[in-house]
């Protein structure tokens, strides 16, 4: 929690602002039964006329000095929430940002958004009621203590009953609600993520009919987090009858013993009048208390979980190490490369050794799971190796910067993501000082001008979020031409032609040949046609290399290949139309 308290300390002259107001709203609202008590025993009983019009106007001036209080309290308190918020959502979305893909699948997205939606947006309510509970509670406790005592000691005896029962009651409730508010934020993440997947997924969702399926699940979750809410309310629910329970028994209490009082001349009916009302007062402030804790408790959980996001150590750190590489010069290296994505899980990579001459096109082709795309995550410094080394122009790339290092690749991925505008504007994303000529460039390379000239607004045609309105092949295109505006020294594509027909995968392999800048390709493939005409082919089995040469050779000499080969003339692999 220490890391969230740096981000309210520069608000602090608005805290004290709003606390001192609110000590003045307090003290303003306990000295109003004693004026109200003097009026009905004094001034009444004499018809002072103008002593109860001279006590009525300082009361009134006491109201609006009170009033007004509250109101700039309450507004300097929402600024401090809301700016103290705003803060932590952008610290938090940074630090996210630059969350390695470890640090993502530790938290889950789901969690992620649900954190910096949900349990922000709770902060911001408890802070905000909180800069005003937090002096308003104990001020009007300790203040109509004084003045009840001060005003009769016999009646006094009425607290000395109540109090323990109120305090007991409330602690059993705030001790057995604490422990729900961590549930329901975790059952709002599960809700939250079968949410996202069932909207990512609805095509196919549909597409094989299971809607009732999703809508079961859906419902399931929704119901456990219902149930945990309700539960919950149910028990914090109790307080307010608890309490109405007990000020009733104590005004009861108080009337029995106060009418006794007055009978026998030694309790004045405007003393009864007051201390009733600075009973309600001591009651209600024991409430704010219980309402504070509870919401302390909320907030803790929602702080808690905010606080692991700030203080969670990066997995992948950028390297403070001056390094002279801008872009690649010489080549790439695999040496002795090993990886697993988890501690204790099995080796997805073993022994991988192997290297890439600037300029050159090499491919990397394997079955489903024998590790091609660990390969690219690698080279993108996602996940650091477990032993071994990758170097860049003979620099281990954990000793060069993140931002150059990333900064000299092009990485096009199958299922890339397009985001919500213009053509245009999706594929200067990957260059954002690129002129419209740039544009235009790279979109002829890529083979996607033919398709992006015939729509009716060409490059200022608008597109929904992840390229929706565009078929596979059309999105594989933007994706690999906001790659090339780059004009990166490395381009990584990962099975990023599997959804384009053989002629525009020909033609773009041709415009990847003849690029006007230098650089050096690795393509990921499942089909053979891919990456035949490269200048080496890795193949890759059961996370371990099986064989590096051109097609011919390894066609003759590697048996992993070969079947890979013949399985596609099988099938008749590589004559998929887009």
């Amino acid at each position: 929690m220490k890391e969230l308290l740096k981000y309210i300390k520069p608000y602090k002259k608005e805290i004290l602002l709003a606390v001192s107001l609110v000590f003045l709203e307090v003290i303003a609202e306990v000295t109003m039964p004693k004026l109200m008590s003097k009026i009905v025993n004094i001034y009444l009983p004499e018809k002072n006329m103008n002593k109860i019009i001279q006590m009525g106007l300082i009361m009134i001036l006491i109201t609006v000095i009170s009033s007004a209080g509250g109101i700039l309290s309450t507004w300097f308190a929402s600024k401090v929430s809301q700016w103290f918020c705003a803060d932590v959502k952008e610290a938090a979305y940074k630090k996210i940002m630059g969350f390695s893909a470890g640090n993502i699948d530790h938290f889950t997205t789901p969690s992620l958004i649900t954190r910096l939606t949900s349990d922000i947006n709770t902060l911001q309510t408890i802070i905000q009621t909180f800069l005003r509970l937090v002096v308003r509670a104990p001020i009007l406790f300790l203040g109509s203590i004084f003045f009840a005592v001060t005003i009769n000691k016999e009646l006094t005896m009425v607290f000395v009953v109540i109090f323990p029962i109120l305090v007991i009651a409330l602690a059993v409730i705030i001790i057995k609600s604490i422990p729900m508010f961590s549930q329901i934020q975790l059952r709002l993440d599960k809700l939250n993520g079968i949410l996202r997947e069932s909207l990512i997924g609805a095509r196919v969702i549909r597409a094989f009919v299971r809607e009732d399926y999703e809508n079961e699940k859906f419902q399931g979750a929704n119901k456990e987090y219902m149930d945990i809410s309700v539960k919950a309310n149910r028990r914090t629910g109790l307080v307010m009858p608890v309490m109405m329970f007990l000020i009733n028994t104590a005004i009861i209490m108080i009337l029995w013993i106060g009418g006794n009082g007055v009978y026998k001349g030694s309790i004045q009916v405007g003393d009864i009048i007051a201390f009733i009302t600075y009973s309600f007062q001591i009651l209600f402030s024991l409430l704010l208390v219980a309402f504070l804790l509870m919401m302390t408790s909320r907030a803790k959980v929602s702080g808690t979980r905010l606080n692991e996001i700030l203080t969670r150590e990066e997995s992948i750190n950028s390297t403070d190490k001056s390094s002279e590489y801008t872009e690649l010069q010489n080549g790439i290296e695999f040496e002795k490369v090993y990886f697993s994505y988890k501690k204790d899980d099995k080796e997805s990579l073993k022994d991988i050794n192997f290297y890439i001459k600037s300029g050159e096109s090499v491919g990397i082709i394997g079955s489903t799971g024998s590790g091609k795309t660990t390969v690219i995550s690698l080279l993108m410094r996602y996940y650091d190796v477990s032993k071994g080394s990758i170097k860049f122009d003979g620099t281990d790339i954990r000793e060069i910067p993140l931002e150059r290092l990333r900064g000299s690749i092009g990485l096009v991925r199958q299922q890339d993501t397009l985001l919500a505008g213009t053509i245009e504007e999706n594929i200067r994303f990957g260059n954002e000082k690129a002129n419209f000529e740039d544009i235009k460039k790279a979109a002829g390379a890529a083979q996607a001008e033919e398709f992006i000239e015939k729509m009716p607004e060409k490059y200022q045609t608008r597109i929904g979020q992840k390229g929706a309105g565009l078929s596979g092949g059309q999105k594989q295109r933007i994706y690999i031409a906001r790659a090339l505006i780059k004009k990166p020294s490395v381009l990584l594509l990962d099975d990023s032609s599997s959804a384009l027909d053989m002629k525009t995968e020909a033609r773009l392999q041709n415009e990847l040949n003849h690029l006007d800048f230098k650089c050096t390709k690795i393509i990921v493939a499942q089909r053979i046609s891919s990456v035949r005409e490269l200048d080496k082919i890795i193949v890759l089995e059961k996370g371990k290399i099986a064989g590096i040469g051109t097609h011919d050779e390894l066609l003759h000499s590697n048996t992993v290949y070969r079947e890979i080969y013949d399985s596609q003339i099988e099938t008749g692999k590589g004559e998929n139309n887009e």
